[in-house]
């Protein structure tokens, strides 16, 4: 016989309204069938009626994928003798078929547990607004090691640095430039030991590099090339600044800064590495995300002090939008294209910012903390922005699903 149970998720996790079932129903996980000694169950599989939605972010509202089927056989206790957990993720296409080419034998009487779950790493990450920062920009740079101690600094609109602890932006120190207007600058470190590199205001990049070591700002060894839009990662006394234009042209060189002077290191194996996003809290190793390859710029290369090495392709195109924050794991955010993550092996696609049509932005944290702030809102009005979202995991008890789906369980 053929047992059907059909649900609604919704209201938050593991909370099931049930439309009908053959199964009966149960607190938390849901449902449980009773074996009577000697039953067997020949198969186990899901079908989506409705696709699941959830209230996590506008833009990212199909979560099939996140839908996560277990089926134990017997206790917690008990299970060495049976099949424990098997996975199977749900999708809107039909169903998730779970077929051993053998039996699940019951020989006592055992029960099957069968819990419907919420699980997709990427997917947790979700972005809320934060306090806006005071001078309005876009194209300007960020510091910082975590979300409750960064920093934003120059940029088209303002030559201001901004702090942040976490609740709320204060002034910082007065950081100076080669010339006015300096936006698509680079900088590294945390936020009482960050420096601020490159840039441009006109069509000749900037040289100047200046320390910060939380109150003011010292002018210290230049860069030895002209260069703005390029990714920087590391420590104030040990960063990488690699790629990005310089006077009329692409370029793929890279330097280090020791604390005082910058020195030419192996240039990159991309030859365009533009408005690409550096990752990392320290030079070694460091990641640069959104390198052309050719076709698009998904390249991503990893500097392990020395030598940088071609690491697996980004899934996200890199654009004016994109800024990266982030140590060994990181996240990527690209305005209108959404977020994609990378946990140290490889690359998920994440939620929306809120405001999906700023370009610009900056952001410092690490790959699951993280601000994005202030830019150019392109599509409302083209005025450079306040706004500022923190990117961070998302809070379970706050989260609500409701998709249908039948679940059945064959026995014989």
């Amino acid at each position: 016989m053929q047992l059907q149970n059909l649900f609604e998720l919704k209201s938050g996790l593991n909370q099931f309204t049930i439309l009908s079932s053959d199964l009966g129903t149960t607190s938390g996980k849901f449902p449980i069938l009773n074996l009577p000694s000697g039953s067997k169950i020949k198969n186990i599989y899901m079908n989506v009626i409705q696709p699941f939605k959830s209230n996590l972010v506008s833009g990212q509202t199909n979560h099939d994928s996140c839908i996560k089927h277990r089926v134990m056989i017997g206790s917690n206790e008990d299970t060495q003798d049976f099949l424990t957990w098997t996975e199977e993720a749900a999708d809107s296409r039909g169903d998730s078929s779970n077929n051993t080419g053998s039996y699940f034998s019951a020989p006592t009487s055992k029960t099957v547990d069968s819990q419907i779950v919420f699980e997709n790493w990427a997917s947790m990450q979700v972005f809320t607004v934060a306090a806006s920062n005071s001078g309005a920009r876009h194209g300007h740079a960020a510091f910082g090691h975590g979300v409750d101690a960064g920093a934003i600094v120059g940029g088209a609109g303002t030559t201001t640095c901004e702090e942040y602890n976490g609740t709320s932006w204060s002034a910082g120190g007065s950081p100076t430039f080669e010339g006015a207007d300096p936006y698509y600058l680079s900088a590294s470190g945390s936020q009482t030991a960050g420096l601020h590199m490159g840039g441009r205001g006109g069509s000749t990049p900037y040289l100047k590099c200046q320390d910060y070591d939380g109150t003011s700002w010292t002018n210290s060894g230049s860069l030895n090339i002209r260069r703005a839009f390029a990714p920087a990662f590391g420590r104030y006394n040990a960063t990488a600044l690699a790629g990005g234009w310089t006077t009329g042209a692409y370029t793929s060189a890279t330097e280090e800064y020791d604390g005082a002077t910058w020195t030419a290191t192996n240039d990159m194996n991309f030859s365009t590495v533009y408005q690409a996003s550096g990752i990392g809290h320290s030079i070694a190793p460091g990641i640069v995300v959104g390198c052309y390859n050719g076709t698009s710029s998904i390249g991503v290369e990893v500097y392990n002090g020395n030598i940088w090495e071609i690491g697996e392709n980004a899934i996200i195109s890199s654009n004016a939008g994109s800024r990266g924050a982030g140590n060994l794991t990181g996240m990527v955010s690209h305005g209108d294209y959404g977020t994609q993550q990378f946990d140290g092996l490889t690359w998920r696609v994440g939620n929306r910012q809120n405001a999906e049509r700023t370009l610009h932005r900056a952001s410092f944290g690490t790959g699951e903390a993280a601000i994005v702030a202030a830019g150019y809102d392109y599509y409302s009005g083209g005025a450079n922005s306040t706004q500022c979202e923190e990117f961070s995991t998302a809070d379970l008890n706050e989260i609500s699903l409701s998709g249908e789906m039948i679940l059945n369980i064959t026995v014989i």
